[in-house]
C-alpha cells in the first residue's frame, strides 16, 4: 500500500468513529426515549396527575358579638391556643353593674316574698286556730242544746202529769209551779245554747273570711314569683352578654391572622382574627372533568409538597365533588353574545393525608402540592 493510500485511509478512519459515535448517541436517546415515553404512557393509564393542588384546611373566623373596647388581646399571630383559651377582651364593666343592680333587685324581691311567706303562714295558724276553737264550741253548744231538749221534753211530760194529778186535788199546787219552774228553765237553757249555737256559726264565719286574706297574700306571692322568675332571665342574659364579651378559642389551632389591634373600638359582628387546626388539613386538588370518571372513593394518593421536597406524603381519595369549580365563582361568564369557546371543567376532589409520615411538619394551608392518584385499585 502506497503512502498516498496510508494517508486516505487515516482520514477516513476518524470520520467512521465519528459516524458511530453519532449513530450510538443517537440510538442511546431513541433507547432512552423510548423507555421514557413507555414509562410515561403507562403512568399516565395508570395514574391521574395534578401540580396545581394545594394543602386546605377550616379556616375559622372569630367575629364579636357584642360591640365595645378591645381592652386586651393575649394572642399574636403564629401563636397556638388551645379550646377554651381566652383570645381577647372587650371591655365588660357596664354590663356588670347592671348585673349587680338586677342582683341587688332580686335580693329586696327575696326579702319582700320571705315577709309575705312569713304573714301568711302566721295568719294561717291564728285563723286556723280560731276556727278549730269555734268549731269545738259549735259541737259542744250542739251537744247542750241536744241534752236540754231530752231533759225538756222529760220536763214537759212531768208537768202533764203533775197537772192531771193536780186537777185531781193529788198533789198540792206547790207541787205543780216547781214542775212548771223546771219546764221553764230547760226552755231558757235551750234556747242560750242555741244562742251560743249561732254566735260560733258566726265566729267560724268571720274566721274563713279572714283565710280569705290568705289567699290574697298567696296571690301576692305568686306575682312576686313571676317578677323573680323575670329577673332571673334578665340576669341571665346579662351573665351572657358578660360571657360574649370575653372571646375564646373555639377550636384548638394556630392563630393565622389578626384583624384588630388592641384598644380599638369593636363593632358587633366585626371580625378580628382568624385561626385553624393544624391537625386538620388535607389535599384539595381541581381535577380535570375527563378524568373524574377514573377516581374512586379510597385510592391511593402519593403527594409531593413543594415546601418539604424530600419528605414524601401519601394519602387517599376521600371526596368527589359534585359540581364544578364554575358553579362557585363569584363571578359568573355569560355568554349574550353566542360566540363559545369550550373549556375543561376542573371539580374539586379531597384528599386525606397520612401524617403518621411526617407528622412533626408544619404543613400550612395555601402549600402548593403534585399529587399522583393510583388508580389501578
Amino acid at each position: 500500500m502506497t503512502d498516498a493510500q496510508n494517508n486516505e485511509e487515516a482520514r477516513r478512519r476518524p470520520r467512521m468513529n465519528g459516524r458511530l459515535i453519532r449513530y450510538v448517541i443517537i440510538a442511546a436517546v431513541a433507547v432512552a426515549a423510548g423507555i421514557w415515553g413507555f414509562r410515561e404512557i403507562s403512568a399516565r393509564l395508570t395514574h391521574v396527575y395534578e401540580y396545581d393542588a394545594r394543602i386546605a384546611t377550616d379556616l375559622v373566623t372569630v367575629s364579636s358579638k357584642r360591640e365595645g373596647q378591645l381592652v386586651s388581646l393575649n394572642v399574636e399571630e403564629g401563636d397556638r391556643v388551645e379550646r377554651g383559651d381566652i383570645l381577647a377582651q372587650l371591655d365588660d364593666r357596664i354590663p356588670r353593674l347592671e348585673a349587680e343592680a338586677i342582683q341587688a333587685r332580686l335580693k329586696t324581691l327575696e326579702a319582700e316574698r320571705t315577709r309575705y311567706v312569713n304573714q301568711q303562714v302566721m295568719l294561717d295558724q291564728q285563723t286556723g286556730s280560731r276556727i278549730a276553737s269555734r268549731n269545738s264550741e259549735l259541737e259542744a253548744a250542739a251537744a247542750k242544746v241536744e241534752s236540754l231538749q231530752a231533759e225538756l221534753v222529760l220536763a214537759e211530760q212531768d208537768l202533764a202529769r203533775v197537772e192531771k194529778l193536780y186537777g185531781s186535788k193529788v198533789i198540792s199546787r206547790a207541787r205543780l209551779d216547781q214542775a212548771r219552774a223546771a219546764v221553764g228553765r230547760f226552755r231558757s237553757d235551750v234556747a242560750e245554747a242555741k244562742a251560743q249555737m249561732q254566735r260560733a256559726r258566726g265566729a267560724i264565719a268571720e274566721s274563713e273570711a279572714d283565710r280569705g286574706e290568705v289567699d290574697m297574700i298567696s296571690q301576692e306571692i305568686a306575682m312576686l314569683d313571676h317578677r323573680r322568675t323575670a329577673l332571673q332571665a334578665e340576669l341571665a342574659q346579662k351573665q351572657v352578654e358578660i360571657e360574649e364579651r370575653t372571646l375564646v378559642a373555639p377550636i384548638g389551632g394556630v392563630i393565622d391572622r389578626l384583624f384588630i389591634e388592641q384598644g380599638e373600638y369593636v363593632r358587633e359582628g366585626q371580625r378580628l382574627l382568624m385561626l385553624h387546626n393544624p391537625a386538620s388539613v388535607w389535599v384539595e386538588a381541581n381535577i380535570k372533568e375527563t378524568e373524574v370518571r377514573r377516581l374512586e372513593i379510597g385510592q391511593l394518593v402519593k403527594v409531593s409538597v413543594d415546601a418539604f421536597p424530600d419528605q414524601p406524603f401519601h394519602g387517599t381519595v376521600q371526596r368527589i365533588g359534585t359540581s364544578t369549580t364554575a358553579k362557585f365563582a363569584l363571578l359568573p361568564t355569560p355568554n349574550p353574545s353566542g360566540n363559545f369557546t369550550k373549556i375543561t371543567q376542573r371539580v374539586p376532589v379531597r384528599i386525606a393525608l397520612d401524617r403518621s409520615d411526617a407528622p412533626d411538619l408544619r404543613l400550612a394551608p395555601g402549600m402548593m402540592v403534585e399529587i399522583e392518584i393510583d388508580i389501578r385499585n
